[in-house]
């Protein structure tokens, strides 16, 4: 063996036992004396490129690339370099060179892949992660990613595939553990994805991820002093991460101090200037705090925050001028309550001079078409030629409502009046003070277990003399009502049931409105019916949670929204009791009239 093989074992056995300064020291000898060695420029790189000395690391590469461009090795450690470098667009060229020259080298594939999805090139990158699949079908970090992909496509089902299969081969991937969590967790899944992350957090309790996701979902379970408690830890992990900022604050806005929420946000900010979800949520703190203008503002941020299905199109955005007869499309977002808040802007929009069209929920159809709201489509249906578009609840920003200017006119919805009719027959069965309970909100709303209410906890409302209670109660939830009839006596307390009356033409919400419409009283947590009730200017009051949602601000019993509602909030988090306390009391004065 020569000198220099001799050197190159010794240099190796140095680099295996990651001693780089030594082995580079004893590469760069061999280089010195044979400048023409492609293998040694090549691992001289490579050990430079572990120093951290990447400038040095892409000249030496670079000339082993000019002796010898036949090496795939050589290009994807090139492209590694400037990936670590920030350098996308040249990390992106080596890697394509690499993968061309070993197409059977499942991690270059895996490794282009992700440079592509970074670049937002996903259909290459999909191609790209199949690429390295066929080559190692076993190999875990390509499905991972794969998973990631998806995720980011909203190919949810395959997402779930993939990130499982990732598990499967490598059991103890903490990030596909945190991603498939997350991926649950916007599913609703949420008992599921806790399992996953509380897996993630025992396996690697220091790893930023697993520590700050599972704070997140405990914060959807309402378990929020343990969430402040790991939101805390995760950013003391890592103080400059800007989105551990905005988990913080969320914290705070949950326990109902939007204004050090606010503060936690603007951090945010200042570490990461284009960050969305920042943005957002520091428009819904200020929308809390009362301050429109800068909050409608950070709300439009929403439309590039994930867990937000707002639809774009390839005609423009209005901005609010003059439509001059140009056709408007105003598109519906979120759940029901959202349309029906919202919907009292599309007047304001028709001043405009336009021609306008209103997609919405299906289920909202019927209603809204009743109530005079012009051209009224399904969301998910056929949509007719139009110029501009708006998404719904972008009409505040767009037509700059302030405090003071809040379009609350009412009524804005209504019940036709065949229906008050047969209602009226129907629960003429039932005299007294009605009132109508809505206790359940859509499960899949990422705070509904902070939201909805447990039947159970209207019970001081049934002591009250006089007061008839009657469920407006659909879909989930209403099983209750079939818990509460078979408890214990002396737990029962009589609520009438009018599920089996409604919705026999699929006219849900014209019954709702209907039958509100022969109530005296609706009580509601912070759901679509609630909305209902105040936009057809029914008494309703709405029992809301300690942090309730920037709709209905701070420290105040009223809504600008709805003259005819009134508000009662926690007054200790988590605590209904003293909520219907005060509801049974204010309920015996009201029925008492």
């Amino acid at each position: 063996m020569s000198h220099d093989d001799s050197l190159l074992q010794t240099a190796l056995e140095l680099h295996r036992a990651q001693r780089f300064d030594e082995a580079r020291a004893a590469y760069q000898q061999i280089v010195d004396a044979q400048p023409q060695r492609a293998d040694a420029l090549g691992l001289l790189g490579i050990a430079l490129r572990q120093l951290g000395r990447y400038a040095e690391a892409v000249e030496t590469l670079r000339r082993a690339v000019a002796l010898d461009p036949t090496q795939a090795a050589l290009f994807g450690n090139l492209g590694e370099i400037h990936r670590l470098m920030g350098n996308a667009d040249e990390a992106l060229a080596y890697y394509a060179e690499a993968a061309r020259l070993a197409p059977f080298v499942a991690e270059l594939h895996n490794n282009l892949g992700s440079l592509l999805q970074n670049a937002r090139r996903f259909d290459e990158a999909a191609a790209s992660y199949a690429a390295a699949l066929r080559c190692d079908p076993n190999y875990a970090e390509a499905h991972y990613n794969l998973g990631n992909l998806q995720q980011i496509r909203r190919q949810w089902d395959q997402a779930d595939q993939s990130y499982r299969r990732a598990l499967a081969l490598r059991p103890d991937f903490v990030p596909a553990k945190c991603n498939l969590g997350n991926l649950l967790r916007e599913r609703g899944m949420l008992a599921e994805a806790l399992q996953w992350l509380e897996s993630a957090y025992a396996q690697d309790p220091d790893a930023v991820p697993a520590v700050s996701n599972l704070g997140v979902i405990l914060q959807d379970l309402g378990r929020t002093d343990e969430a402040q408690r790991l939101c805390e830890r995760a950013l003391a992990l890592a103080p400059q991460r800007a989105e551990l900022h905005v988990n913080l604050g969320t914290t705070y806005k949950d326990l109902g101090d939007p204004a050090t929420a606010l503060r936690f946000y603007e951090r945010a900010l200042e570490l990461d200037p284009n960050s969305y979800h920042a943005a957002h949520s520091r428009g819904t703190a200020l929308l809390a705090l009362g301050d429109f203008v800068g909050g409608w503002a950070g709300y439009e941020q929403r439309a590039h925050c994930e867990q937000f299905d707002t639809r774009d199109f390839p005609q423009p955005r209005w901005n609010g001028g003059s439509l001059s007869g140009r056709t408007i499309l105003i598109h519906a977002e979120q759940g029901f309550g959202d349309t029906l808040q919202f919907i009292r802007y599309v007047p304001l929009v028709a001043e405009r001079g336009g021609n306008v069209l209103v997609a919405v929920q299906p289920l909202l159809v019927p209603l809204l078409q009743a109530c005079g709201v012009p051209n009224v489509l399904p969301l998910d249906g056929p949509l007719p030629p139009f110029e501009v578009h708006v998404p719904l609840m972008s009409l505040p920003h767009v037509l700059r409502t302030t405090l003071e200017t809040v379009p609350a006119n009412v009524p804005y919805l209504a019940a036709q009046p065949e229906r008050i009719a047969r209602w009226r027959d129907r629960l003429q069965n039932y005299p007294g003070f009605r009132v109508g309970l809505v206790w359940q909100g859509r499960p899949a709303h990422h705070r509904d277990c902070l939201r909805s209410i447990p039947l159970k906890a209207f019970r001081p409302l049934a002591d009250v003399p006089g007061v008839r209670l009657i469920s407006l109660q659909l879909g989930p939830g209403s099983e209750q009502l079939v818990a509460l009839a078979e408890q214990a006596e002396s737990d029962r307390f009589p609520v009438i049931d009018l599920r089996p009356e409604y919705g026999a033409d699929g006219a849900v919400f014209m019954d709702s409105a209907a039958v509100i419409a022969n109530l005296d009283l609706v009580i509601a947590c912070d759901t679509g019916l609630a909305h209902l009730a105040g936009g057809m200017a029914a008494p309703v009051w709405v029992a809301l949670p300690f942090g309730a949602e920037w709709r209905w601000m701070q420290n105040r019993d009223d809504s600008p929204w709805y003259p005819t509602m009134r508000l009662f909030r926690q007054t200790k988090f988590r605590d209904w009791h003293g909520v219907f306390q005060r509801m049974a009391a204010a309920l015996a004065e009201e029925a008492g009239k």
